[in-house]
């Protein structure tokens, strides 16, 4: 289902949002649609899945902001995963993992 989802602006020198649509895949998860604005720089490019949090204003209305891109996130907890695979490896003497997940 699309949705309007508010976008942080960066490089603009104040806090902005601007409003996009998202696609809902899950709960709070959302995909960017895009495009992006000539000479806007968004948060999160378009395609990132996002998750959403709820946000009120002054003027008593609540709208739902990006808060973290998972396609890094989920890098992250690869890198992470590796590391502690590397540190690992050498206590076991053979491949933990299969060579074919990398």
């Amino acid at each position: 289902m699309i949705e309007t989802i508010y976008m942080p602006l960066v490089e603009e020198g104040t806090e902005v949002w601007r409003p996009v649509h998202g696609e809902r895949q899950t709960g709070e998860t959302f995909r960017v649609l895009g495009p992006t604005r000539q000479g806007e720089a968004w948060a999160f490019q378009p395609g990132s899945i996002v998750r959403c949090a709820l946000r009120r204003f002054v003027i008593s209305e609540t709208f739902s902001f990006p808060t973290v891109d998972f396609s890094v996130a989920r890098l992250l907890v690869l890198y992470q995963l590796l590391l502690l695979y590397s540190s690992l490896k050498p206590y076991f003497g053979w491949p933990l993992l299969s060579s074919a997940l990398f």
